[in-house]
């Protein structure tokens, strides 16, 4: 069992948007989508994901997918409710990447991801929350 954590550099708040306000279908989805920011334990912020701008078709500059309006709501942990989580993030790509690599050597390629999640451990009971999860 795992005891309380001291906020340290590493670990933040998560804000987003919940996925259920605006997909009424997934209305008990504890996902949110974004924009995603971090808020570190300085109270400074960092923008780590917005479908406008990040991701194959944010890069495109055509991207159709849900996107967060106003304020943002901190996420909390689906087990204890608590708000502070260190962060992994993972990044798919499609095999067109290659070909995009092939075709436009000075693009960054590691900027046109097909899909992004976020994933937080919660830094008061150890569990694994699925923040985010979308296809892009």
């Amino acid at each position: 069992m795992l005891g309380p954590k001291t906020l340290d550099e590493d670990t933040a708040q998560v804000l987003g948007y919940p996925l259920g306000d605006y997909n009424p279908s997934c209305k008990d989805d504890p996902d949110f989508i974004g924009p995603l920011t971090l808020r570190w334990s300085d109270g400074t912020e960092s923008c780590v994901f917005d479908s406008e701008i990040h991701g194959y078709h944010g890069e495109m500059e055509s991207s159709a997918k849900l996107h967060g309006e106003g304020a943002p709501r901190k996420f909390a942990c689906g087990k204890c409710g608590h708000d502070r989580f260190r962060v992994t993030a993972q990044f798919d790509y499609w095999d067109a990447c290659d070909d995009l690599l092939d075709d436009e050597p000075d693009l960054p390629a590691q900027d046109y991801f097909c899909n992004i999640i976020f994933f937080g451990t919660c830094t008061t009971c150890g569990h694994v929350n699925s923040i985010l999860d979308m296809d892009l």
